[in-house]
């Protein structure tokens, strides 16, 4: 039989509003998965628990793109968020769950919309920090490239990739266009304009010093 007690000594919940929550896991734990993702493709990387485990792609996830993140959702009953964020690095450090990074980078263009594109857009329309959120975006579009640094085919797993890798190849010469293509809409003009540069600055550095250097470069700037 039905008992909420009972199912509460095992950490069920039972809401009157799943939003709060659903946001919470769409944001934090798939746009984690995505953020992660491209840039630890970038670095090597072809398992989840491996690339967490480096500290400069850890403290990136942890430090910067969930604290972003956290700025975007509002206070979730029964959960203490900077729990549940440690219980993800720790959940993406498991070896037993054996997830790939490939498989986390596959179909960006469904995924990145939802779990990424509407916190980014909030994060500036509140005047919060948004540079992981921005840098991830770029990592993305450097992937979608579609040749890696070591001048080997990136296998991009995506209904719009022809579009959006073409798209990605010209960014530095027209973010704006990239950005628009991904999703990005509803800011006046001086807000797509920095966004554009921000962006243009990130997808530059990756393409010029490469992730490792772009990365560290990153992590002390916004220490």
């Amino acid at each position: 039989p039905f008992d909420p007690h009972i199912l509460s000594k095992v950490g069920v919940q039972i809401v009157p509003e799943i939003e709060p929550y659903e946001l919470m896991k769409i944001r934090l734990l798939n746009g984690s998965h995505s953020a992660l993702s491209y840039i630890a493709y970038l670095c090597g990387y072809r398992d989840v628990a491996s690339a967490i485990e480096d500290p400069a792609l850890q403290t990136f996830i942890r430090n910067f793109y969930m604290e972003e993140i956290t700025a975007t959702l509002q206070p979730v009953p029964g959960i203490n968020l900077q729990q549940y964020k440690n219980t993800l690095i720790e959940r993406f450090s498991n070896r037993n769950i054996a997830d790939t990074i490939l498989r986390l980078a596959s179909d960006g263009s469904k995924k990145i919309p939802n779990a990424i594109l509407q916190a980014l857009i909030e994060t500036i329309r509140n005047n919060t920090p948004h540079n992981a959120l921005v840098f991830s975006l770029s990592g993305w579009a450097r992937f979608l490239a579609g040749i890696d640094e070591s001048g080997t085919v990136i296998p991009v797993d995506d209904p719009n990739g022809p579009d959006l890798s073409t798209a990605a190849q010209k960014a530095r010469e027209f973010p704006d266009i990239f950005l628009k293509k991904i999703g990005i809409n509803g800011l006046n003009e001086k807000e797509m304009i920095d966004l554009s540069e921000l962006f243009r600055n990130y997808l530059d550095q990756l393409h010029r010093q490469g992730i490792r250097n772009t990365l560290s470069q990153f992590i002390k700037e916004n220490t």
